[in-house]
């Protein structure tokens, strides 16, 4: 002990010796020298040279809004009528650095740090500060015949399959909103993206589910074989805020693929055990196990599917139940129309249980689970969108995407139905405004003047009660989407226009299209979304944006929460912004919103204000 003191004593001298003070501060800093000369005297020590294949990267994604609310339901959350705050509600870093190092041609790691601190506003007495989940390992080690990575610690990114571990993707998207998995792109890139490829272009996180915990995976392997295992905390056990408390909730599982070429088979598997905030925890947990597969024929057409079987354990009574799955996607890229045509069939049993999948589990109540996945997904009748599956529902979707002379359309219809008729509610989002109101109220259920409203990352849903002795037989639903993307140019830079629009409703027959009529349907929902950009320079860009919902209720089969007139609801934004390129690799978005919601039936259900942010996203 006494030799290493001298050690550590004589390799700070240097530094000491060498420093210079740093104006304005008083302290002292390494100069580059210095630095030399501590480096030299350290391998002087340890026999050895230090890594020189060693770098840091990373990114930052500082964002602040400012909110001012004119009218907030009955005055209850006044605490949150002005804000000004950094908290976008959805638990991102606001730094991330990666530190990089390559010891040997064939091995290499990674250190990730997640920094998240943001600022709530005034009236809360604490503010979450300090490293996100912890710091992340990363390895690699590459051989003749595999290829093995691996990934321990916080906050991590990955998935196993649609039915195991997966996040939902949805292919119709705002673009004036920022998105957090949106990749980089300079000033009106990435509406010409949109544009030209019907799809946004986003990074890593886009359908993985985050955890925190061990992943790894090995791949390059003799015979197109891969593999991958997980053993961690997901949203549904903990997730995010797992390191708040010492519940010993975990999931694993991991799956194994034969790749023949572009085609593959696998195997999959995925549990989960998690306990409830009673004293000594009762069990909540399921087992999964899945095949899927993807298959090219014919030179266009490909089929892609998945079939599962799941056992679910009811943590208030040990029951345990199963149930099975089905997800499969037939595509024709060109033959059968000229362009893309997509049709999905899927069936989930209300036995197949799922907190971390890419779809909506159906629970009869919210089973108690911690964190911040379980408890926030809709229950009962959920009015989704197309090519978004719900628990104890069977349907099929269909989607087709045309080009007429520059107006590119892409069109969606879907009809499904109860498998078992359960539900005592419906639920539907709230679309125009789910981002700003989420951050309004994070991860909140049963809110609002009369507990209807649940909030869960970037959006929020709405629960309405049925009336079950009117409504005795399967509910069904009925979709359909439209999306138009139209470009033309304005001295000659590019304008471009997106509209974004669907109608659903939900009732007691099967419809290949929703049901117009009020006394034929139960719920009927609506959303419309105009937004137009323009390159005004190679460096800005220039955004508008209108949104429009409307949600209508029918009498004799749904409430109020007043116990009145059914919901007759309207929600409307206006945006503008502006997106700036300042340098390479870092862009600033600058956003306003006037929004405005009211339920025509409900006096106590409304809310109206403006909103403004500032985002800079820099990679370096």
């Amino acid at each position: 002990m006494k030799r290493f003191l001298q050690l550590f004593c004589l390799s700070l001298l240097p530094i000491i010796a060498q420093a210079e003070p740093f104006a304005g501060d008083g302290e002292f800093r390494d100069t580059s020298a210095t630095h030399r000369q501590h480096k030299n005297l350290l391998g002087k020590y340890n026999g050895k040279q230090g890594l020189t294949n060693f770098g840091v990267t990373g990114n930052y994604r500082g964002m602040v809004y400012y909110r001012n609310m004119d009218e907030l339901f009955d005055g209850t959350y006044s605490q949150e009528k002005m804000l000004l705050s950094t908290n976008d509600g959805g638990r991102q870093s606001q730094l991330e650095l990666d530190v990089v190092a390559r010891p040997t041609s064939t091995t290499s790691f990674r250190t990730d740090f997640y920094l998240y601190s943001p600022m709530r506003g005034a009236g809360y007495n604490e503010n979450e500060t300090g490293l996100q989940m912890g710091v992340n390992l990363d390895g690699q080690m590459n051989y003749d015949n595999a290829k093995i990575s691996f990934r321990l610690g916080g906050l991590q990114y990955t998935r196993l399959s649609k039915l195991t571990l997966w996040a939902s993707e949805n292919e119709g998207e705002s673009l004036f909103e920022r998105n957090t998995w949106d990749y980089f792109q300079t000033a009106a890139q990435n509406y010409e993206s949109y544009y030209a490829q019907g799809t946004i272009i986003r990074d890593f996180r886009w359908g993985n589910q985050f955890c925190q915990g061990l992943v790894a995976s090995i791949y390059d392997l003799p015979w197109g074989l891969e593999s991958r295992v997980i053993y961690a905390k997901t949203p549904n056990n903990g997730g995010q805020s797992s390191y708040l408390d010492t519940i010993p909730n975990i999931s694993y599982g991991g799956f194994i693929h034969k790749k023949f070429g572009q085609n593959y088979f696998g195997v999959n598997t995925f549990n989960s055990v998690s306990y409830d905030s009673v004293v000594n925890g009762n069990c909540i947990g399921y087992n999964i196990a899945t095949v899927d597969f993807s298959l090219d024929f014919l030179s266009d057409f490909n089929v892609k599917g998945e079939f599962g079987y799941g056992r679910y354990v009811d943590g208030e009574t040990l029951e345990k139940s199963f149930g099975e799955a089905m997800d499969v996607v037939f595509l024709s890229r060109q033959k059968l129309i000229g362009s893309p045509l997509k049709l999905h069939v899927y069936r989930l049993s209300p036995s197949f249980i799922n907190l971390d999948a890419g779809f909506n589990t159906y629970l009869k109540s919210t089973a108690g689970y911690n964190g911040e996945g379980g408890s926030s997904y809709p229950v009962g009748a959920n009015m989704s969108d197309v090519d978004y599956i719900n628990g104890n529902r069977q349907g099929l979707d269909l989607r087709a995407e045309m080009n007429f002379s520059g107006l590119k359309v892409n069109l969606a219809t879907g009809f499904s139905e109860e498998i078992d008729h359960q539900s005592t509610s419906v639920s539907f989002g709230h679309r125009i405004n789910g981002i700003m109101f989420a951050r309004v109220f994070a991860y909140q259920n049963y809110m609002g003047p009369y507990s209807a409203l649940t909030t869960n990352y970037r959006s929020y849903y709405e629960t309405n009660p049925l009336d079950t002795t009117a409504i005795t037989s399967k509910i069904r639903f009925a979709v359909t989407e439209w999306n138009l993307k139209y470009k033309f140019n304005i001295a000659n830079r590019p304008f471009y226009i997106f509209y974004l629009g669907s109608y659903s409703s939900c009732q007691d027959q099967l419809a290949v299209l929703p049901v117009l009529k009020m006394e034929k349907s139960y719920m009927r929902v609506q959303y419309h979304e105009l937004e137009t950009y323009y390159k005004l320079s190679e460096k800005m860009a220039v955004d508008a944006y209108f949104g429009l919902e409307n949600m209508k209720g029918s009498y004799g089969y749904t409430y109020a929460q007043n116990g009145a007139a059914p919901v007759l609801e309207f929600g409307k934004a206006i945006g503008l912004g502006l997106d700036f390129v300042l340098a390479p690799l870092t862009n600033l978005y600058v956003r306003t919103r006037w929004f405005d919601f009211e339920d025509k039936h409900n006096d106590m259900s409304h809310y109206r204000g403006f909103e403004g942010s500032l985002e800079l996203k820099a990679f370096f």
